[in-house]
């Protein structure tokens, strides 16, 4: 049985990309890591996990990609409007290239949090994503 192929560094990349090319409020303030004083509003990648999916003949990967949001309008406005904004670019999304097909990419749950800092706002989005 071959192992699986973690296609866990292009899904990312590919993410990034779909959302420093749509209009968002972060604009191209996407990050994996966040740097030191970053401006707000930006999103950041986070946790990945990866489950083999190997059937018979067939043989994939299903993903959990989480997407972080982070905002300081003093208004919980922006943070949910910039949820709303990277659902609609990657729920649903055609992210596949010649090199991986992806069957979907659909958002599985949207979290939004009052950071303890109490400056901040936070939505953690997570998306499911299966390959081939």
């Amino acid at each position: 049985m071959s192992a699986i192929v973690d296609q866990s560094g292009w899904l990312q990349t590919r993410i990034v990309g779909l959302l420093k090319a749509g209009a968002t409020a972060a604009a191209d303030r996407i990050y994996c890591p966040v740097p030191p004083a970053a401006k707000f509003p930006y999103v950041s990648i986070g946790d990945v996990q990866v489950i083999n999916q190997r059937f018979e003949c067939l043989q994939g990967a299903e993903y959990f990609v989480t997407v972080h949001a982070w905002s300081r309008e003093r208004s919980k406005l922006e943070i949910r409007s910039l949820g709303k904004q990277i659902t609609a670019l990657l729920d649903d999304a055609d992210i596949s290239d010649g090199e991986v097909s992806v069957n979907t990419c659909e958002i599985d749950n949207s979290q939004y949090i009052d950071d303890p800092d109490g400056n901040t706002f936070h939505a953690a989005l997570t998306f499911h994503v299966l390959t081939d």
